[in-house]
């Protein structure tokens, strides 16, 4: 499942199409994906109560992020198609079908000058956030990964420590480092920048997690709405 939010800089009112372009373009950009969700799970929570958010959005629609290898899905290749808007073969990451990198979201809003991060519940190097930071023909090599995104300038990075630090040790040298949830809730983020968090989540139930995904997710917004020249995030859910 995919949900998108954006938010426009200048007037509240619904912008027309002859608007200034400073006034109609989003510029806090927010990337909801749901690992495995298709369209069952999304029928499901539709009968949710109370309704979810996600009803309100003036725009849905359905989008096809198979694999060029085969008709069934897998996340490195149907992130890829998220991230670059292309589809490409089974388990390639931020590549093409022609295995030749291609820039991602996350490339473009930081041409734009956007502030950018990433959360999720998965391993930080695991294939949906991969393919919006790295490229590699296969998804799992973390070396690879964890190099390009250690080195991707993304301000905020926060997720599962599984396998990151093993695959770069120097991963965290260019950020400030949490490990402990505690610290995430206590350090005075409006006034950090470069934040890697990396904890022992993934195999918790949401109940259980911590630190939770919503709180992860306003602690990026937080840091990274400083920026006065917008955002780009993106949120998974494992």
């Amino acid at each position: 499942m995919l949900a998108i939010g954006a938010g426009c800089s200048g007037s509240t009112s619904p912008p027309s199409l002859a608007a200034d372009q400073s006034q109609s373009t989003p510029t806090r950009l927010i990337l909801f994906i749901a690992d495995g969700a298709g369209v069952g799970y999304w029928s499901a929570l539709l009968s949710a109560s109370p309704p979810p958010a996600v009803e309100r959005f003036p725009v849905v629609g359905l989008m096809r992020s198979g694999n060029t290898s085969s008709n069934r899905p897998e996340s490195a290749s149907a992130a890829t198609a998220l991230a670059i808007g292309m589809r490409t073969f089974y388990s390639g990451i931020g590549v093409g079908p022609d295995s030749l990198p291609r820039p991602s979201a996350i490339d473009f809003a930081q041409e734009a000058g956007l502030a950018t991060g990433i959360v999720t519940t998965a391993q930080l190097i695991d294939a949906t956030p991969a393919a919006f930071a790295a490229h590699a023909s296969d998804r799992h090599a973390y070396r690879q990964i964890a190099n390009q995104m250690a080195n991707h300038g993304i301000e905020v990075l926060l997720g599962d420590a599984q396998g990151v630090l093993e695959a770069n040790p120097r991963f965290g040298d260019r950020y400030t480092l949490i490990r402990d949830p505690s610290r995430l809730r206590e350090l005075p983020l409006d006034t950090l920048s470069n934040v890697l968090g990396l904890f022992n989540i993934l195999n918790a139930t949401a109940s259980r997690r911590d630190p939770s995904l919503a709180t992860m997710t306003a602690a990026a917004l937080e840091i990274l709405g400083r920026d006065p020249d917008g955002f780009f995030l993106l949120v998974e859910t494992e």
